[in-house]
């Protein structure tokens, strides 16, 4: 397959070539003995930071001579869930890097061929590729604003207790709040080397997470709006009954449209092939992790009896706000694909079928009782669909747990 050039796709391409993230799926990349070089780099990479990560969570398994508070414990949770998330977003696209690649064909602006498609998609994919490049790009700027600020803040920690003298008395602030199996005046004596290389692990697993997420999020823009263009497709399609063949130029019509569907639907399927284990862990993952972060929150703000600093409620609330977004993002989004797959249905109702012949009615029928049985969508069980109800089930699970476990600590108290 051709490569995909910036004016010929529906999403924000040049960056991913900017960023190397488009060569991992690339047949025509650079290979090394036979291997795609970006892919194997990736692994590499991967391996060398969980080893090192591992490392530095040998601390929690043996005696420390200082301990840390719930803040850090809900912070070491956060990062060691997306670190873990990254990890499997990672492994899930380099072994589905083939069929990821083949799935990149729905985002060319010329993916339905069909001539009532035609009149449609460029008009609306037009939009969608200008939105998903603002969005991508926001979404990185941000994403890099975050990650500075997340680097800053162990400096400015630092800063504030050299100046106070306080430098000898407690373990410094890292990064990715690893526990080294080392005394606290070891790490003290190297910090500058640990958070260093905390700093570079940092960007590693933003850098994966972060165009992993926006790639995701731009499929499911652009799916949404390929099924747009089929609902407006069959709709626009009428009895012309100035030729002869007005009823078969429709018919025909109508079967070159239902030919795009079938081509669509196909890639959704391999697009949730590819997606559902993510999706789904991260549903999990995300889900406990606000139940603990809020936990975690609420806890510390219950047992201090001053005023918690600045900083670290700005270091516990910006997570959970990432966590809820995120978790929004996907619910949203795979939601309303499920929305507009539903509304081609009523694309077809649409069309001027009271003018058509026997043989075009029963095509059309026969056509809506497929799509009304056909019920792709991504499910977290076998009854739970991911929407926009299962985003607020889950804030209400997590309310509830919350509720219950805080109502079990003041009884103790």
């Amino acid at each position: 397959m051709s490569s995909y050039e910036v004016l010929d796709v529906a999403f924000n391409i040049k960056l991913y070539k900017i960023l190397r993230f488009y060569d991992i799926f690339d047949p025509k990349s650079t290979k090394i003995f036979g291997y795609n070089y970006y892919r194997c780099t990736g692994i590499i990479i991967t391996i060398l930071t969980q080893s090192y990560i591992l490392f530095g969570l040998t601390g929690f398994l043996i005696p420390m001579e200082d301990s840390i508070n719930y803040i850090e414990q809900s912070m070491l949770i956060f990062v060691n869930s997306m670190n873990f998330l990254t990890v499997i977003k990672i492994c899930v696209f380099v072994n589905k890097a083939n069929n990821t690649w083949d799935l990149f064909d729905v985002t060319r602006i010329n993916f339905l061929k069909s001539e009532q498609c035609c009149k449609y998609r460029y008009k609306i994919l037009e939009k969608v590729r200008n939105k998903s490049i603002r969005l991508t790009n926001f979404i990185v700027v941000f994403a890099i604003i975050s990650l500075t600020i997340w680097i800053i803040y162990p400096l400015v920690i630092h800063f504030y207790l050299t100046t106070n003298g306080q430098n000898n008395h407690q373990r410094y602030q890292s990064v990715l709040y690893l526990r080294y199996p080392v005394t606290k005046n070891t790490y003290n004596q190297y910090y500058f080397v640990f958070y260093t290389i905390e700093a570079i692990l940092a960007f590693g697993i933003l850098y994966y997470s972060i165009l992993i997420d926006t790639v995701l999020v731009s499929l499911c823009w652009i799916f949404i709006a390929q099924y747009e263009i089929l609902s407006e497709a069959f709709g626009n399609i009428k009895y012309d009954d100035k030729k002869k063949d007005g009823s078969i130029k429709a018919y025909n019509d109508f079967l070159s449209v239902l030919s795009d569907q079938r081509r669509l639907n196909l890639k959704l399927k391999l697009y949730y092939s590819i997606v559902w284990y993510v999706v789904l862990t991260y549903v999990v993952f995300c889900s406990c992790s606000i139940i603990t972060l809020t936990y975690s929150f609420i806890t510390t703000c219950i047992s201090t009896n001053e005023s918690l600093p600045v900083f670290f409620t700005i270091r516990i609330i910006t997570p959970f706000i990432m966590l809820i977004s995120q978790l929004f993002l996907y619910c949203y989004f795979f939601g309303l694909i499920n929305l507009k797959k539903e509304s081609v249905i009523y694309g077809m109702y649409s069309c001027d079928w009271t003018s058509m012949d026997l043989k075009f009615k029963k095509l059309l029928l026969l056509s809506m009782r497929m799509n009304g049985a056909d019920k792709l969508m991504l499910k977290a069980t076998p009854t739970k669909i991911i929407n926009l109800e299962f985003f607020v089930k889950v804030m209400i699970t997590t309310y509830n747990i919350v509720s219950v476990m805080l109502n079990t600590l003041n009884s103790k108290t």
